[in-house]
């Protein structure tokens, strides 16, 4: 999980910092509530005390909550933002990764779990953050100050916290059981005590749920946390995998166009040992075509992927253009072939950006796509009949 937390970016670190600030000052606030609490209660108890001082008193602590809330949604804004900033960045690495894969690498991975985790997983782990780092920062920040606070109304305030908290950090349920019947019997203790002690517990009980709420708010990441922790390993998975088929040094320029040649080519696949091509010898030149004719399972399909290196031959060379494909990089020898799968697959958008979709992720001009699409362009004209337009 924390292997994710790297690809955060600069922006997205000061958010956290941001966040940060806030949940300071949120925690500052929601402590100094049980202060004016106390404040009122010593005042209504305390004779000759002014209703003015009393309404002060309730003034500050509706302040408080205002400003409190401000933080918290603050908080959270730029919580939501680090969040969904590291699952965008996320998307970008597992998607740019995983076109970098070879066939291999995909069969083996399966195209299904790519998909799933370039978004299910991606967000579990937005989920855990967002929620998460409001929480992870808030909890530890509220319990040690609300454990500072309580000391200085005594230490058997404060034991009786800190066997609370270490209580809770073990088992939350048990703690729940067991805090329910003390705070019982301390709301008890109220019925005839002095002023002093009666305030004291005020503060104390208030204290006290603060903490137990941060922990039932860890308790909530720690759900969540072993979801995000497969998930973040299954997307590192695909980040820090290395592709079994290399970029070449690239290729400057070539003596030949539109040659295909295989020499004494064998292809085995990764998990069988069985010899799917062996022996393949062929020169394709420009202009000619060439038609491989064969049974279903012959290695006709596996001949053709191993000339844009969707897999790289067991033994012989394949050229394109005169030299083996291993010596080129992906874009290279992908800018040189036009390589149309059994299985067709039209993209979202127009008719024009799918054909521009082949070069290079140029957009093609009009005139360019019209030459291109002579059918197209009859199509549009209405010069070809029902059947014809059809057929095309």
């Amino acid at each position: 999980m924390l292997k994710t937390l790297r690809y955060l970016d600069g922006k997205q670190r000061w958010q956290c910092l941001v966040v940060l600030a806030f949940v300071v000052v949120q925690v500052w606030l929601d402590l100094t509530l049980p202060d004016y609490m106390a404040n009122i209660t010593t005042l209504a108890e305390t004779a000759g005390s002014s209703l003015y001082a009393i309404l002060w008193q309730g003034l500050m602590m509706v302040l408080c909550a205002l400003s409190s809330m401000v933080a918290t949604v603050a908080a959270t804004y730029y919580g939501n933002k680090v969040a969904a900033g590291l699952a965008a960045t996320l998307r970008q690495e597992v998607f740019d990764h995983a076109l970098d894969l070879s066939k291999a690498d995909v069969d083996q991975m399966g195209a299904a779990s790519l998909v799933n985790r370039c978004t299910n997983d991606i967000t579990q782990i937005q989920t855990l953050v967002s929620m998460g780092l409001s929480a992870i920062i808030k909890a530890p920040i509220m319990v040690v100050w609300a454990v500072v606070k309580i000391m200085g109304y005594g230490w058997q305030w404060t034991c009786a916290t800190v066997v609370a908290a270490i209580t809770l950090c073990i088992v939350l349920g048990v703690t729940m059981s067991i805090a329910v019947p003390r705070y019982q019997r301390i709301q008890g203790l109220t019925d005839g005590s002095g002023l002093t002690l009666f305030s004291q517990m005020i503060v104390f009980s208030n204290y006290a749920i603060q903490i137990i709420m941060s922990f039932m708010l860890l308790s909530m990441v720690f759900i969540l946390y072993p979801r995000a922790q497969v998930s973040a390993g299954r997307v590192m998975e695909v980040i820090e995998r290395t592709p079994q088929i290399q970029d070449g040094p690239g290729v400057e320029t070539t003596d030949e166009k539109g040659t295909v040649e295989f020499r004494n080519v064998s292809f085995s696949y990764p998990d069988d040992g069985a010899r799917a091509l062996d022996g393949v010898s062929f020169r394709a030149e420009p202009g000619q075509t060439v038609a491989f004719i064969g049974a279903t399972g012959s290695g006709k399909t596996t001949l053709v992927q191993l000339v844009d290196r969707l897999f790289d031959a067991t033994s012989g060379q394949v050229l394109v253009d005169g030299h083996d494909v291993r010596e080129y990089t992906s874009t290279q020898l992908h800018q040189r072939i036009g390589y149309v799968p059994q299985t067709t697959t039209l993209f979202a958008g127009t008719v024009a950006s799918n054909v521009s979709y082949g070069n290079a992720g140029h957009e093609v001009t009009h005139d360019e796509f019209m030459r291109s699409c002579p059918t197209y362009q009859k199509i549009v004209s209405s010069q070809l009949s029902k059947e014809e337009i059809a057929h095309a």
